[in-house]
């Protein structure tokens, strides 16, 4: 408390949101990203969604809904393509500059393939996911936007994808 200068060993870790999920934390940009991603010695912590591709999705639901968007087109707007791209792209970036990476909230079954690849081929990468990406599907998403969460629930071959992550090592950890 008090501390108004922080030193590079008080940090455990960078948490980067390649897309915009709450606030203002969005870092897209090429270079910046390229920054932080050669800080060595201190894990890098994506949330991978593209922000690009969910911009495009969004205008895409306003065209067809106006201000009236359903809960429901939540998941196609942070749509699979959103989170896939970005994890590549995370990935690219942390074999770039041999960082160690950790995905956040994996939500999709591309992803657990990806992870399990790089790890096979001695990638430093961990990921999580949510429990509730483990005990949900997409079919929870009601008009009533109570399981609207970022990244979104995904299908049932998504969860099914999600478990045998879990039991066969790829996803590290399950965290909320």
């Amino acid at each position: 408390a008090g501390k108004t200068d922080i030193s590079p060993e008080d940090v455990m870790g960078i948490k980067v949101f390649m897309g915009s999920s709450t606030g203002n934390m969005l870092v897209d940009e090429n270079n910046t990203l390229d920054r932080l991603f050669s800080i060595k010695g201190k894990p890098v912590l994506v949330h991978c969604e593209d922000e690009e591709t969910i911009r495009t999705n969004l205008q895409a639901a306003t065209a067809k809904y106006g201000d009236e968007i359903p809960f429901s087109e939540h998941e196609n707007i942070r749509s699979r393509k959103a989170c896939i791209k970005s994890s590549i792209r995370a990935l690219e970036k942390a074999i770039k500059h041999g960082t160690t990476l950790v995905l956040c909230h994996i939500s999709t079954k591309e992803s657990v393939d990806i992870i399990r690849k790089a790890k096979a081929e001695g990638v430093d990468i961990t990921c999580e996911t949510a429990p509730h990406y483990l005990v949900m599907d997409d079919s929870f998403l009601k008009e009533d936007g109570r399981y609207k969460m970022n990244p979104p629930l995904r299908d049932q071959k998504d969860r099914e994808a999600l478990i045998e992550g879990v039991l066969d090592g790829t996803s590290d950890m399950i965290a909320t």
